[in-house]
């Protein structure tokens, strides 16, 4: 395998989404045999980008505040 590309997206809208998907689609193209994942805070990445063959991997993530102000932030692999 070659190169492991992680693109982190801080966004959450599906507007916002789709306006990334065409860099996600040339990262692919310009490293073919990259394995690409979308680490995202919002779940409409994984509904949205999951059937798509240039991308290989989706890690969303939830943000939220603890009790005494912290962030926390949850992981789920998909």
């Amino acid at each position: 395998m070659g190169l492991s590309i992680g693109v982190f997206g801080n966004i959450g809208k599906i507007g916002d989404e789709m306006v990334c998907l065409p860099a996600y689609y040339v990262l692919k193209c310009l490293y073919p045999n990259s394995h690409l994942t979308l680490i995202s805070n919002s779940n409409n990445a994984k509904n949205l980008f999951t059937n798509l063959e240039f991308i290989d991997d989706i890690i969303s993530f939830d943000t939220y505040k603890d009790s005494r102000g912290g962030i926390i932030e949850n992981l789920i692999f998909f």
